[in-house]
This record gives structure tokens, sequence and C-alpha cells, in this order.
């Protein structure tokens, strides 16, 4: 709950695993290293009521963030034909145009002043976002001149496939407010030219390395997105040598995101569902590839996940949303471009019925009454795949044995002292 990891010694350890049946005098051997496990939230008063706490903070957090972080589709069209694209089926050919730009930055702008937000993010979304880039400069530098009105600086990050990237556009990006980019990798150029691709067939590894390779020193924070499934795990392998190889320790994050269940295309035996739900890996062997390959990429360089967590995200946030390029509101990344989940617009009234059973959150509920531990890290779940798993994104959907392997893993590759 507190996000805090001590490094303790075995016999600091069993005092804490018997407490409070212990001495005085082994007590006072360990005063200091005691009173710190108490302000960190690792040692915790029987009197202490946790749930209604974290509850509070939840709460909190999901209702009165800080920070105010739209994500803004400019597109939905995309110049590649990945194999497990969760916007399969959905309409590719719309983009904003001129009179949609100038309402999203009006309404971001409202509600950012009307809500007290410090901080002032858009995240650059697609489909891909640059495939019209002087709409995307459009956007940008409408945004920038809100700047004086709502007293803050306005930043941006990017989600791109990086075919478009040059150097050229990195500075002008940078020059404008961005911050941090996100690319995706999928293994060796092999094992990735079968997976991202362009329609005719053509791989992209080259290309997105060699933009990789000459953005790396414009934009100030990049992310390097690693999918794996089955189908393609051995092969990340490979992939973090040739990142290390070409310079690219201590420059990018390298983070793990396994491949899972997706919406399926009806009538369509080519979907990217199948293709997911074919190469998805159990639990199990998912949370082992995930810290194995944090652990390699930790070896050659590269800073990389400490943890693993799901909430609170866009879906259970205030005013978290991805606006696609019509003005529709969505409260999940996911469920983009699919009508059925529209839950408002930027046109008038904002939010309807749909939005409010997200912002819902006794789905949660079960989580306290078993008093499960990993509350704070999954939020009671993911709210897409409680919906492709169940049929319905307002239920439960418990993965706290991923959870807990992987986060165990994940700490004793960070933090744990073997000397």
């Amino acid at each position: 709950m507190t996000d805090s990891i001590i490094l303790v010694d075995k016999q600091l350890l069993a005092i804490l695993q018997t407490m409070p049946k212990v001495s005085n005098r082994q007590i006072a051997n360990y005063s200091e290293e005691i009173e710190e496990c108490k302000t960190q939230g690792i040692l915790v008063s029987k009197d202490k009521d946790e749930m209604k706490i974290f509850h509070e903070s939840f709460q909190e957090s999901r209702y009165h963030p800080e920070t105010y972080n739209p994500y803004v589709a400019v597109t939905t069209g995309c110049n590649l034909n990945c194999s497990y694209c969760y916007e399969d089926g959905i309409f590719r050919g719309s983009t904003m145009n001129k009179t949609t730009i100038k309402q999203v930055i009006e309404y971001c702008t409202r509600i950012f002043i009307g809500d007290n937000y410090k901080d002032f993010w858009i995240t650059l979304y697609g489909g891909e976002p640059l495939l019209n880039y002087q709409l995307l400069q459009n956007l940008i530098l409408g945004f920038k001149k809100q700047e004086d009105i709502i007293g803050a600086p306005i930043n941006f990050d990017i989600v791109t496939n990086a075919t478009l990237l040059s150097q050229e556009r990195a500075r002008w990006l940078v020059r404008h407010g961005l911050q941090r980019a996100q690319i995706t990798f999928d293994g060796n150029s092999t094992s990735h030219n079968l997976r991202r691709r362009y329609p005719s067939g053509k791989g992209t590894f080259n290309k997105i390395l060699n933009n990789l390779i000459g953005a790396v020193d414009i934009i100030p924070e990049i992310r390097v997105r690693c999918n794996f499934d089955s189908s393609n795990r051995e092969s990340l392998y490979e992939l973090i040598d040739i990142l290390a190889d070409r310079g690219l320790s201590g420059k990018v994050f390298l983070y793990f995101a396994p491949i899972n269940e997706i919406i399926p295309t009806d009538n369509d035996p080519q979907c990217a569902a199948r293709f997911c739900s074919q190469y998805r890996l159990s639990d199990a062997k998912m949370a082992e590839t995930l810290v194995a390959l944090c652990g390699y990429a930790k070896q050659k360089g590269f800073e990389t996940t400490d943890k693993y967590e799901v909430s609170p995200c866009m879906s259970t946030i205030e005013n978290g949303v991805v606006i696609d390029p019509e003005g529709n509101l969505y409260k999940c990344l996911s469920f983009i471009g699919r009508k059925e989940f529209i839950v408002g617009t930027i046109w008038g009234e904002d939010k309807n019925s749909l939005y409010q059973e997200f912002m819902d959150d006794s789905f949660i509920s079960s989580c306290y009454q078993k008093r499960c531990p990993y509350i704070p890290i999954c939020g009671g779940g993911c709210r897409f795949e409680a919906f492709v798993s169940k049929g319905d994104y307002k239920s439960q959907f418990c993965r706290s044995s991923f959870v807990k392997k992987v986060n165990n893993g994940l700490t004793k590759l960070h933090y744990s002292n073997t000397t």
C-alpha cells in the first residue's frame, strides 16, 4: 500500500514475522529498524484499519488526481498491420478535422481549469499519431496557446510505432513540449517482422531501430515496449543484445508486456483475437518470462520494470478518457472505436450513464472481503480483461497469483542482497 521496499537481514525478518510475540531485548537490538518499518507501513499496528485507509486513498486518487492526462487519438488510421492489434476490426479511416481539434482543446482546457489539476499531460495516440503529421502539429500548437490561460505548462507524450519518427520531427515535437515516447519491438528482426509489418508484408524492424537511434538523444525519455507471447519470447533476448550493441543501454527504459486476450472480430478466422488466444502464455509462464526478461535486460545495463501494477488506470479515474477522432470519449484504450463503449463526447454533455458505470468500484468489494493484500496493486483487476473474460467490465477480474509471482520475482531481482 505504501510502495515501500526495505532490505532486512534474516534476524530482523524473523522478528518481524513473529511480531508481536518477541522479547523487549530483541526489539531493543533493532529499535531503529523497527521504527523505520513502522514509518514505511511494513510493520502495522493491529488496531489500524488498513482496508479503510486504502479505500479512502484509492478514492482520493481516483476522484482527485493531481495530473490530468487525456489520451487524444488524432486518427484511427495506421500504416502497419500488426498480428495482435486490439483495434482490429474497427474503422481505420477516421481522422480529426480542424473543428474537432478546436473542440478537443477547448474541452480539455475546461476540464483542467474546472477540476483544479496541477499538471497537464496529453498522450498523443492512434492508430498511428504521426500518420497525419501536419494535423498533429496543429493540435499541439493549439494546446500550447492555452498555457497562459491555465497558468501551467502542457506536456506531451506519444505512443508511436516510430516508422515515421524522423530526427526533424523528433526535434520539432520536443521543442513544443514532447517529454516521452513509447516505441514497440517484438523480438529480433525475424520475429518482429512477422508481427509488426506493413500491409504489403514488408518488415519494419530496421526502420524502427534506426529511427529509435536517431531520436534517443533528442527525446528526453523513451520507453521501449517489448510485447511477448509463446511464439516470440525467446527472440527478445536477442533483441536486448541488439539494443545493447547499438549503444542504447542506459538510454532507453525497457519493459515487457505480455500479449493477452482481446475482443474477437466476428466471422474473421484471421482476426487478431485468434492470434492472441493461440499464443497467449499461461499466467505462470507469463510471470516467469517477464521476470527473466527483466533480469537479462538489467544484466545488459538497461533500466527496466521493478514492479507490476494495474490500478488505478484510466478506466477508474475521474476524467481519465481517450478521445477518438470524432470527439467520442472512451474509458479504456482497448475499447476505442467500438461505438457501444462510448461513455460521452466533447460536444455538449460530455458524460453519459455508461461513464458512471465504469466509475462504480463495487467490483472491488469482494477483494476487501477476502482481505487480499494485492488490492493496492491490481485494484480489482483490469476492466478490459474482465470484459473479454466474463463479458462484463463491471465484474471483478482476479489475477492475484500472477501479480504475486511477478512482483515477488521483480523484488528479488532488483532488491535482494545475496552477499
